[in-house]
């Protein structure tokens, strides 16, 4: 367990964040995500959401 402990906390160092942050739920969200062979963009939870509901039928 003391293991475990320690690798998390060098991630939250690497990261600059506080170790509780990295169990936080956060609405901060932003990055890329491909589908097939598309790209989509997305700026928050809800794009992400949307995106992911649009094309629910092409993904496998």
């Amino acid at each position: 367990m003391l293991y475990v402990f320690s690798k998390i906390q060098k991630m939250a160092n690497a990261l600059g964040v506080s170790i509780k942050s990295l169990f936080e739920p956060s609405d901060d969200v932003e990055g890329y995500i491909r589908i097939g062979k598309r790209g989509y963009q997305f700026n928050s939870r809800e794009e992400l959401d949307t995106i992911l509901k649009e094309k629910s039928g092409k993904v496998c």
